[in-house]
């Protein structure tokens, strides 16, 4: 059956809605009437951004995967003829898919209603109250091919992977490339934060200064100057700060891989919405993990290689053997609701295409 704009639209906002590292969005959307296509728009100039194949991008992606396979189960439609990284497609293309509307016309009314909308960031302090019992069996249950997610609330654990963050805190603030692409994600002012992409830092928990502090930072040989009285460590220990003081942790671990980091994403978005539903607060960390990729792809400085290869020791011994750490999120009750981050309105991610016509009846 044909499938008219009005389809569409649902699956593109919820495509719109999933998660990005830094909140970069480095996504664009086609739909030409017989298939929907998911690009990777990268990021121009940006010298520190991720590429189409780090595992950051296909976490991403992942996430998009899942919201669209979300909603298209909502408002009854189905995807077939799929293809991850499709070799006849353009090679920024990395999902294409065909929609079977089953109901053509109108979605369901309540569509925008849906949970994947409420997923929300909060780097907020949250409240000293243990989570009920049964959510790790929750968490448990979830599974997505070999990604599994593991949640952690005994003290000596968080405590644990707290250390893991603040050493992974240390390296990213001494990297140049990481560093530059914090920099292009920061939206210091209201004007800023209002293109709708990047982190705003109004949505940040910052001690008093720190906002200046980040500012004046912000320039990579003023970050290194700094560095050598010890900034870095000052700035890793706010960070992994409120890991250390919050109630639990969930790690998403999968298998290595394009498919595994793939799936680990998709589970990833279906994890943090739930957790959003049960009235959770959740803050994502993806330092551990960062360190441990760029130490692979050879992005981390010769002088702290020798610190990645300890903390790439030291966070597989805290996993299941065999397995890749994907995302750490904090977890727990919030004490005060987030601001919430935007998005770029989805015309300017997006391009559609009238649904072509149907052949005549007889």
């Amino acid at each position: 059956m044909s499938v008219t704009k009005q389809v569409i639209e649902p699956l593109l906002e919820a495509a719109r809605w999933a998660a990005s590292p830094d909140n970069m969005q480095p996504w664009r959307f086609r739909w030409d009437g017989a298939a929907l296509r998911l690009m990777f728009a990268g990021h121009g100039d940006n010298e520190g951004a991720f590429g189409i194949d780090s595992p950051a991008t296909l976490l991403t992606f992942g996430g998009v995967i899942e919201n669209v396979t979300r909603m298209a189960e909502a408002i009854g439609c189905q995807l077939y003829d799929i293809a991850i990284f499709p070799p006849d497609e353009d090679k920024h293309c990395v999902f294409r898919c065909r929609i079977d509307a089953t109901a053509p016309g109108a979605p369901p009314a309540g569509w925008r209603t849906h949970p994947l909308f409420g997923r929300h960031t909060n780097r907020l302090p949250y409240a000293d109250r243990a989570l009920p019992d049964e959510t790790a069996a929750d968490m448990a249950a979830l599974a997505q091919g070999e990604a599994r997610c593991r949640l952690l609330v005994d003290p000596a654990s968080v405590q644990r992977w707290a250390g893991l963050v603040r050493d992974g805190s240390s390296l990213r603030f001494r990297n140049r490339l990481a560093h530059i692409a914090l920099d292009a994600s920061l939206r210091m002012t209201e004007a800023e934060a209002a293109r709708g992409d990047g982190l705003d830092v109004a949505t940040f928990f910052l001690p008093p200064g720190a906002k200046a502090m980040l500012s004046y930072t912000r320039s990579w040989p003023r970050m290194a100057m700094l560095n050598r009285v010890g900034l870095y460590k000052l700035f890793a220990s706010i960070e992994a700060d409120l890991v250390r003081k919050g109630p639990a942790l969930l790690l998403v671990t999968g298998a290595a891989g394009r498919q595994g980091a793939l799936d680990a994403g998709r589970l990833l978005l279906r994890a943090w919405t739930r957790l959003n539903q049960l009235g959770l607060a959740v803050q994502p960390y993806y330092v551990v993990p960062d360190q441990v990729f760029r130490l692979a792809d050879g992005t981390v400085p010769e002088e702290s290689r020798a610190e990645a290869q300890a903390l790439e020791r030291a966070s597989a011994a805290a996993l299941p053997p065999g397995t890749t750490l994907y995302m750490v999120l904090r977890v727990g009750y919030p004490n005060k609701p987030a601001v919430r981050s935007r998005r770029l309105p989805l015309e300017q991610v997006s391009a559609i295409a009238a649904a072509p016509s149907e052949p005549a009846a007889g």
